[in-house]
């Protein structure tokens, strides 16, 4: 790849992850449609080509749906798991996306919420005292009512008071905190590891103890990079799986 082309390429990624920003944020919630081609071209000062070439990387990640003589309408976002730019041994990581293994009808479990006081770990990600009170919001996700994935969020007690009061109401609890509490996330890390079930997930998942499992965990922070939730995520691996995309000429010094 010559010097020219490369930099026309990583233009369009940097739209495409400025755009993907937008939605994962809220900027443009789902259902709705991002700005026309035009108003694209004059905001990043980038060609017809380069746009779309930036929205056939957000049609790839399912973040879009393009209706020919509507517009580009935002796509449910709720499997969708925030780019990993940072350190990494490939020139241009675009993506990091979860995709169910099996088709059915998928849903998640209104979130039920409790209090409970941070064990070191907890304290260690949100940035706060160990014994300090943090709300804990539990979810299940499913497919066609079989348990697919455990998801538990810790976030600071002060930070969203009242929280309880919504105990079994909550589906996204992205939208029920910019709802009622005016918070957005702006960034955040995900990191992804394998572990082996214990009781409660084995329990919630109907899986045997000791079974392998996907983990993830993310720290997401806003605008003011002031952190809003350490989340922890355990995912069934026969039923789910992490996509990663990537362009651009490889770092083979790594293999």
């Amino acid at each position: 790849m010559n010097r020219e082309t490369e930099g026309k390429t990583l233009f369009y990624i940097s739209i495409y992850n400025q755009l993907k920003a937008d939605i994962i944020s809220g900027i443009y919630p789902q259902g709705t449609l991002l700005p026309p081609e035009s108003d694209l071209i004059k905001r990043f000062s980038a060609s017809r080509t380069t746009i779309r070439h930036a929205i056939n990387l957000l049609k790839a990640d399912n973040l879009v749906t393009v209706r020919q003589g509507y517009g580009t309408e935002v796509s449910d976002t709720s499997l969708i798991y925030t780019s990993l730019p940072g350190p990494t041994k490939f020139k241009n990581m675009v993506s990091l996306q979860a995709n169910t293994l099996c088709k059915g009808e998928y849903k998640t479990q209104n979130g039920v919420v409790d209090i409970t006081t941070a064990d070191e770990c907890i304290a260690d990600k949100l940035h706060i005292t160990i014994g300090e009170k943090v709300y804990r919001v539990q979810r299940i996700k499913l497919i066609d009512d079989q348990p697919l994935g455990y998801i538990v969020s810790y976030l600071p007690y002060s930070l969203v008071p009242g929280l309880e009061k919504f105990s079994g109401t909550i589906q996204t609890l992205y939208e029920c905190l910019k709802t009622n509490y005016s918070i957005v996330t702006a960034s955040a890390e995900e990191h992804v590891s394998v572990c082996v079930s214990k009781f409660l997930e084995s329990r919630l998942l109907n899986i045997p103890i000791n079974s392998p499992l996907l983990f993830l965990y993310r720290i997401s922070r806003s605008s003011e990079q002031d952190i809003i939730e350490y989340t922890e995520s355990y995912y069934t691996p026969d039923k789910y799986e992490l996509l990663i995309s990537m362009v651009g000429e490889m770092d083979y010094s790594s293999r």
